[in-house]
């Protein structure tokens, strides 16, 4: 009888952690390393969010109307998505304030040198840090 309510209270107590526990979205290897639970990236050399939890980029038509899509503008290559600086903005619907992110960000459309997740992992690996260790949230705005 002890044994059977040591298992449940196991059960119990494991079963909690796990619902307790929020999926973290993986983050695409071109954003910054040190954004940790970041919600949108923002990049203002092409005027353009990332929503990491929907894995979707959210950007302006030509028409001035907002589209969301996992797929990049076409005149957007992946490559530079690596190269261009991503402004880290937590809080919700951002693409909703476009003109004054636009306006606030915009001198950060030509800075470049920012950290990627690839460039985390390769380093990570060449100096043995381990994996497990989560690159920390930047204070950056």
């Amino acid at each position: 009888m002890k044994q059977t309510l040591f298992v449940l209270g196991l059960c119990v107590c494991f079963c909690t952690q796990l619902a307790a526990q929020k999926p973290t979205p993986q983050l695409p290897l071109w954003a910054p390393a040190k954004c940790g639970d970041a919600s949108f990236l923002f990049i203002p050399a092409v005027d353009m969010y990332y929503d990491v939890a929907k894995q979707q980029f959210i950007y302006q038509s030509k028409k001035g109307k907002l589209k969301f899509s996992p797929d990049l503008p076409k005149h957007i290559v992946e490559d530079d998505l690596f190269n261009l600086y991503k402004v880290i903005i937590n809080h919700p619907a951002p693409y909703l304030n476009f003109a004054g992110d636009r306006a606030r960000y915009a001198g950060f459309a030509l800075r470049r040198g920012q950290q990627t997740v690839r460039e985390y992992l390769i380093l990570s690996k060449m100096e043995g840090i381990s994996f497990e260790e989560e690159p920390v949230m930047a204070k950056s705005h």
